[in-house]
């Protein structure tokens, strides 16, 4: 909880307003280029090939052999769509549902892995360390002239290579020209290729780490200006984010995409799409329009599988997205006011987690929902509540007592009889419903908070509170 007083949640800065978007889209340069894979594979030998296959790499090699296409519509639609976050996760909206893509997404679509592997150097030939290749210390070589290298004969003068480097610069090619996507008179830096020469060591290294951050940092230099003209370049790896959305946002997936029936698993998301549709920015539109209630998965999987690989993301923000798992949609006054009214999202989660449940099973499915700062803060709410009412309840008894002592002293015994047998007659109106005198009545009520109350807390300590 923000604050035990329900305090409203801060929404971050979309890039539009809601609704506000424009409904134009724009063309995408993209420099990842996974026919690659198809000339590395014929610039070496099949054990080789193999070896790559068995790397972090595989995953991409099997993607370039089916029939999915980037689509730059759909990569403009999210654009459009980018929350203005702090940190490297990207967050983007559907239908005005939150939908995050971070380093935890990206090893999720691709398989590539995040954390280096421990490995120890290996001796093939020429020491990684003394005597590394000639094109991984100079510091001088764009991705061109390594693929000129790897997929040419040898200039005059210069040695062939052989199995091991072939293997080496392959694997180079494949990463900076499908992962990386440096401009073609980019230098690759020297970094990225300090264990180019071991090819164990090299695809031991956190790739998935290296493209995610070229792609993220792409991406949040975007504005409004950016497609102003119409067109603009994005590096890294897109289609990781891409394949991503498919999955993320079903209907993306359901509409323009062809689903794998044969995947062996359901991570890495890439092996389980087949083939995809050309889209126009139109039909993304109208599908979005058309569906009642977009079906968004603002985190996909097990949100406790891999959260290491998230950043942090604002404190209030993470709020919203715990009521948004649990079931809660954003409104549009909300993204409108950047605020979002807690009480009242947990009131309508209350609702929403069991309309034909008695109140006591409604009150307990939630709670199981709950933080335990957010249980806390209910039981200080509801025991402020229930003293206020206890003391409501006190001062109008001790009133009508009151009330009833002065006017029978001012009575003679006759009159009082008479009086007696009002209050009696007027007791009976008042519980028409059941055969309670006014006072038990009063004790009842008293009763009965205490019971719904006790209820209340025992439930909640069923929870483990801390």
């Amino acid at each position: 909880m923000a604050s035990s007083d329900f305090e409203p949640l801060a929404l971050p800065e979309p890039t539009y307003g809601m609704g506000l978007e424009p409904i134009v889209g724009a063309n995408i340069c993209q420099h990842s280029d996974l026919s690659l894979v198809a000339k590395v594979k014929h610039a070496l030998g099949k054990a080789s090939f193999t070896k790559l296959q068995s790397s972090f790499l595989g995953h991409i090699i099997e993607l370039s052999a089916r029939d999915i296409r980037f689509s730059g519509k759909i990569f403009h639609y999210l654009m459009l769509r980018r929350l203005k976050t702090r940190g490297r996760n990207l967050w983007f909206t559907v239908d005005m549902q939150p939908l995050r893509f971070s380093l935890r997404e990206f090893f999720l679509t691709t398989g590539i892995q995040c954390e280096p592997i421990h490995r120890e150097p290996r001796n093939n030939g020429k020491d990684p360390i003394s005597e590394p290749y000639s094109w991984a210390v100079r510091g001088d070589y764009t991705l061109t002239q390594l693929q000129y290298r790897l997929f040419n004969e040898p200039e005059e003068g210069e040695e062939p290579l052989d199995d091991k480097e072939k293997e080496c610069l392959a694997a180079v090619v494949l990463t900076e020209g499908i992962l990386m996507t440096p401009y073609s008179l980019e230098k690759i830096p020297l970094s990225r290729l300090k264990h180019a020469s071991d090819f164990e060591m090299y695809t031991a290294q956190p790739w998935g780490k290296e493209a995610y951050n070229i792609l993220a940092t792409c991406i949040q230099k975007f504005d409004k200006d950016s497609w102003s003209k119409g067109q603009y370049s994005v590096k890294g790896f897109p289609m990781a984010l891409y394949i991503w959305a498919l999955s993320a946002v079903p209907i993306f997936g359901d509409t323009f995409a062809r689903r794998c029936n044969f995947s062996r698993t359901f991570y890495p998301l890439i092996l389980n799409w087949q083939s995809s549709r050309y889209t126009r920015f139109d039909d993304i539109v109208e599908a979005i329009k058309k569906a009642t209630c977009v079906e968004v998965k603002t985190i996909i999987g097990d949100p406790q599988e891999y959260k290491h690989l998230v950043d942090k993301d604002d404190n209030d923000f993470e709020e919203v997205i715990g009521l948004v798992m649990k079931g809660y949609r954003l409104k549009k006054e909300e993204w409108s006011s950047r605020l979002v009214d807690i009480y009242y999202a947990l009131g309508e989660l209350g609702d929403k987690m069991g309309e034909k449940l008695p109140v006591f099973e409604k009150q307990e499915k939630m709670e199981k929902n709950l933080s335990d700062s957010e249980k806390l803060d209910i039981i200080l709410f509801m025991l402020d509540d229930f003293n206020k009412r206890l003391e409501a309840i006190e001062e109008a008894v001790k009133t009508t007592s009151g009330e009833d002592k002065d006017k029978g002293s001012h009575e003679d015994e006759d009159g009082q009889n008479r009086n007696e047998e009002v209050i009696n007659e007027e007791a009976g109106k008042q519980n028409v419903d059941g055969d309670i005198a006014r006072e038990d009545f009063v004790e009842s009520q008293s009763a009965d908070n205490k019971v719904f109350f006790s209820h209340h807390c025992r439930c909640l300590a069923m929870t483990n509170i801390p």
